[in-house]
């Protein structure tokens, strides 16, 4: 369902629908594997880490919520300089063991 924007303000945007369309899709990516929800912090950044010693500490949790895990990784994996094998490689750390092929999907989608 489109968003409720004019079309005048959409004609602002040439690429509109084709944008729409590649934002849907990869919404409904995310959608389609799991509707389970948990608590998150929702501003995962690699700033909102702090190591001292052996120890990390994750705060600035102003904007936690009720989300989706793979929504966390998602804005760390986007946030940092990781590679993609990389990227790949911190979901079967994040899981402790390889993700069955739904929840692989699920988390590649963010």
């Amino acid at each position: 369902m489109l968003p409720n924007v004019s079309e005048a303000v959409r004609s602002n945007y040439p690429n509109f629908y084709d944008l729409y369309d590649k934002i849907e899709s990869i919404y409904n990516s995310t959608t389609n594997y799991t509707d389970e929800k948990y608590l998150c912090h929702c501003d995962f950044f690699n700033t909102n880490i702090l190591f001292k010693g052996e120890n990390s500490y994750i705060i600035d949790w102003e904007y936690a919520g009720n989300d989706d895990p793979a929504a966390d990784l998602g804005v760390f994996v986007a946030s940092s300089d990781m590679t993609m094998e990389q990227s790949l490689n911190l979901l079967t750390i994040y899981e402790g063991r390889e993700m069955d092929e739904k929840k692989y999907k699920h988390f590649v989608s963010y």
